[in-house]
């Protein structure tokens, strides 16, 4: 018999203190319409608004996984080995923050799971740090992984995909906006969203993904949404933080 299984996921990750994104992003039918909503990881760092973006992941409902600037402003990982840019934006975020919100950031987990994904901010092998990026890293992550379908990686900032059937080796794909692609029972595959608040792949549109499961099939499209980048620029600037951070917005870089 037929599973009758159906669900929609909304898959955001790397907010990047970016209110104005996030907003537009959870505002949209999708967001309304999805019993679940994840977030894959930094919901601080660089952007001028990590309290407001906090406040909204908590009152969405949304189950959060911890990113590497999560981290790094509540203390869980040092401010060694991280750039310049990086760390003035911590050090000025934990003092935004409020108790709440920091304990909010330290109680968050490094994967989350549902019966057909797992996800993590970097890589299963390294859940902070890692960049899934070429074909072989899409690889090496999806080896470290079992007993679910799709593997969902943040921290990349760039919308990415690699696909195949159980048992094969993994192949890199092209993304394509709104056409979904379909995943059947015997095929997997390794994904990353994209950047929400801070897209790097030259496009400064907020990227995340939307997930339908219906029976044993998997549905999964990427979308891309406009909102009002002078705003978030404007509130770097005006919060005294490097005007770079301000810049890249525009840029999708």
């Amino acid at each position: 018999m037929a599973s009758d299984k159906r669900k929609k996921l909304l898959i955001i990750s790397d907010l990047h203190g970016n209110y104005e994104a996030l907003n537009t992003v959870l505002d949209t039918r999708m967001a309304r319409e999805a019993e679940e909503i994840y977030c894959l990881g930094d919901i601080v760092g660089y952007g001028a608004s990590p309290g407001d973006c906090i406040d909204r992941m908590r009152s969405s409902g949304a189950k959060v996984i911890l990113g590497n600037h999560d981290a790094l402003v509540t203390g869980r990982i040092p401010f060694q080995d991280i750039n310049m840019l990086a760390k003035q934006a911590a050090r000025w975020t934990q003092n935004q923050l409020t108790k709440r919100q920091i304990g909010y950031l330290r109680g968050l987990p490094v994967k989350r799971r549902t019966e057909e994904f797992m996800f993590y901010h970097g890589s299963p092998s390294k859940p902070l740090r890692q960049y899934v990026e070429t074909p072989w890293d899409f690889r090496q992550a999806w080896s470290r992984v079992n007993d679910c379908r799709l593997l969902g990686l943040g921290h990349l900032h760039k919308p990415r995909l690699a696909r195949g059937c159980h048992g094969e080796e993994l192949q890199a794909v092209k993304v394509k906006y709104e056409e979904p692609f379909e995943f059947t029972e015997d095929e997997v595959g390794v994904f990353n969203p994209g950047s929400v608040g801070q897209p790097r792949d030259g496009d400064p549109r907020a990227s995340f993904c939307q997930a339908e499961v219906v029976g044993k099939n998997i549905k999964l499209s990427w979308q891309r949404l406009e909102y009002d980048v002078t705003a978030a620029a404007d509130r770097i600037v005006e919060a005294g933080l490097p005007t770079r951070l301000a810049d890249r917005l525009f840029k999708g870089r």
